[in-house]
């Protein structure tokens, strides 16, 4: 196996760890689940790495913490939601973002939000055979998105003042 390669696990592994991690203990419950802070780190990963990443960090760390928590039920639909979520975000995030204040920051986040939002909505309402029944996390849905994005720029303006990108191009 090539250095590259080992490389890319292990980076692969730690945003899936924390992506989990952040998912399955910090989860303040909604209608129909739990919100929590792995959409903020799916973001990071997506932003730092690529689209692939994204995918993968998001729906596997994501879909785990379902698996592991009592939400089993959610498990496939969150792998690709959230793994939908991550793939947005790297696609946006190949943009040049170089300050907190590009506009690709922001489109990448909101998209991402966005998606996650009208995604668990309408999951929601196939899994229960009622549109009223999956629009009732809604709510929750949107703090949790607005709360994510807030953790996502204070991070990542962190990170990127510390240069860390550049960790992540081998």
């Amino acid at each position: 196996m090539k250095h590259n390669q080992t490389y890319h696990i292990a980076i692969y592994g730690l945003g899936i760890a924390i992506v989990f991690i952040s998912t399955m203990f910090i989860q303040i419950p909604i209608p129909l689940g739990y919100a929590n802070l792995g959409n903020c780190f799916v973001f990071l990963f997506a932003m730092f790495l690529n689209e692939k990443a994204g995918f993968i960090i998001g729906g596997v760390g994501s879909a785990l913490a379902d698996l592991l928590s009592g939400w089993s039920m959610w498990a496939i639909p969150t792998f690709f939601l959230k793994g939908l979520m991550g793939y947005l975000v790297g696609i946006i995030g190949k943009k040049e973002v170089t300050s907190l204040h590009s506009p690709y920051l922001l489109l990448a986040s909101l998209i991402g939000t966005l998606e996650g939002i009208i995604g668990y909505t309408l999951v929601g309402a196939i899994i229960y055979h009622s549109l009223p029944t999956g629009l009732m996390q809604a709510p929750g849905l949107i703090v949790e998105g607005i709360v994510n994005m807030v953790a996502f720029y204070m991070i990542y303006g962190a990170l990127n003042a510390g240069k860390v990108k550049q960790l992540f191009k081998r």
